[in-house]
């Protein structure tokens, strides 16, 4: 999670207002504690990242779309990006591929 920035006077800055700051259990640069990946999800990570098509990747991996629908859903729900490209740069930015 991303710590959002309250609405605040125009005339204040950020350091003047440190209280107002909404604290997340993760800061930004660290993955979320639940970014634990499995076996079968870090196989599929690098093929995402080589910007395969769910079809694509079940092929290459002979299982079925829908399954690999799943582990991409999976993986960028447990990494917190918002879409396959933003889980890329987040893998390759952390060393998972």
């Amino acid at each position: 999670m991303i710590a959002r920035k309250p609405s605040f006077d125009r005339h204040r800055t950020w350091s003047e207002m440190p209280s107002l700051w909404i604290l997340t259990p993760t800061m930004p640069g660290e993955l979320p504690p639940n970014a634990r990946l499995t076996a079968r999800e870090r196989e599929v990570l690098p093929l995402v990242a080589q910007r395969m098509t769910d079809r694509e990747i079940a092929a290459a991996l002979c299982i079925s779309r829908r399954t690999v629908s799943s582990h991409v859903a999976n993986i960028i729900a447990k990494l917190g990006a918002a879409n396959r490209r933003q889980a890329a740069a987040v893998a390759l930015r952390h060393g998972l591929i």
